[in-house]
């Protein structure tokens, strides 16, 4: 298991690592750099169920703030705009590529919380 969550925080850390050429990149590297932390502490055997909750909420937060473009992005039918071009007339490409990352990172952090309580108990 240390393996899977040094191999999770790794990839944490690409994305916050990506988003420091970010206009806003505070908020991004804090929850991805926060979220690995929290994957490298269970490397070392250390669980923090506060730590990865507070996460759990500043990442859902974020989702709430990306999910209209997100939604705009599923009205555009336009799944290859994800991956071309941030363009003018396609304002929603960046929202939604953030509305994914968060979604992968709430993923991640839902698993960890529900691991961590069966390893702690």
């Amino acid at each position: 298991m240390r393996l899977i969550d040094a191999g999770i925080a790794v990839l944490l850390l690409v994305f916050a690592y990506v988003q420091l050429n970010d206009p806003d990149p505070g908020y991004w590297v804090l929850v991805y750099a926060g979220s690995a932390a929290v994957f490298l502490a269970a490397v070392v055997g250390r669980y923090s169920n506060f730590v990865a909750a507070a996460l759990v909420g500043a990442v859902v937060a974020g989702m709430v703030i990306a999910l209209p473009g997100f939604l705009d992005y599923f009205q555009s039918q336009d799944a290859s705009s994800l991956v071309g071009a941030m363009l003018p007339e396609k304002p929603w490409v960046e929202p939604a590529r953030e509305f994914f990352g968060l979604a992968i990172n709430l993923g991640l952090l839902v698993w960890y919380l529900r691991r961590s309580k069966r390893v702690q108990s």
